[in-house]
């Protein structure tokens, strides 16, 4: 009967949401999607001149789900972010980086992780995913709404470093149960809005749209990686600076 107690007391308490750790982003936009003029040795086909967006700086749950924010920090700190792209952008919904792949297309690279960061066993508890995505600038860890190619997620060695922020205004329920919540962000709304103001891919009507969800119910993969491509930035926005506050 204790036991019992202890149980719904807890599942009763409030979620400890104090910050213990911030980070910022700096963020810019290359003219083009990816370079053209990289010379032989270059591994980068981001752009040396991005026009700055501005900072956004997050506050972190440290309390809450302190795996998660340690491995951010650690991601942070090791420079995974710095150089990389914002993959998806939602108006109206979320801004997604940290995919993995080609360091030379301006993704994570798939080996780094494994070496910078620890196994994240709260992505094994159903407790890790009980906060709402219900705010501007909530800060989660992508794992229902992770774009990274499967051949990388079944890697021995994968850990994933692929993360969204809501952007509003209203909330974004469809992420609940499936991410990670684990910071919000304290400044930079702006530098949101104007990362959702760069033009991506979208599906030209929607009977391409209702087309892919007849072909995603029938289990056709395919439909999943065209899906993913939608809202891709049509030019570069890069992480081009990333550390602790």
């Amino acid at each position: 009967m204790a036991d019992s107690q202890q149980i719904t007391e807890s599942a009763d308490q409030e979620p400890d949401l104090t910050i213990t750790d911030k980070v910022f982003l700096d963020v810019g936009l290359c003219p083009e999607g990816l370079r053209t003029d990289r010379t032989l040795g270059d591994t980068s086909a981001m752009c040396s001149d991005a026009t700055p967006l501005g900072r956004v700086t997050i506050g972190l749950y440290g309390n809450l789900v302190p795996q998660t924010v340690s491995n951010f920090c650690s991601a942070v700190k090791s420079g995974l972010y710095t150089g990389t792209l914002w993959s998806k952008v939602l108006p109206g919904e979320y801004i997604q980086a940290g995919q993995q792949g080609s360091r030379r297309t301006g993704a994570v690279d798939i080996h780094a992780p494994e070496n910078v960061l620890s196994r994240n066993q709260e992505v094994l508890s159903s407790k890790a995913f009980r906060m709402s995505h219900s705010r501007p600038g909530t800060v989660s860890l992508s794992i229902g709404t992770n774009d990274d190619d499967p051949g990388i997620r079944q890697r021995p060695g994968y850990r994933n470093t692929e993360f969204v922020i809501t952007t509003g205004p209203g909330p974004a329920l469809s992420l609940d149960g499936d991410n990670i919540v684990f910071g919000r962000v304290l400044q930079g709304y702006d530098t949101m809005t104007a990362i959702t103001s760069v033009p991506t891919f979208k599906p030209f009507n929607e009977r391409i749209i209702s087309f892919n969800k007849l072909a995603s119910f029938l289990r056709d993969d395919r439909a999943d990686r065209v899906r993913a491509k939608w809202g891709k930035p049509l030019k570069a926005v890069v992480i081009t600076a990333a550390g602790m506050v």
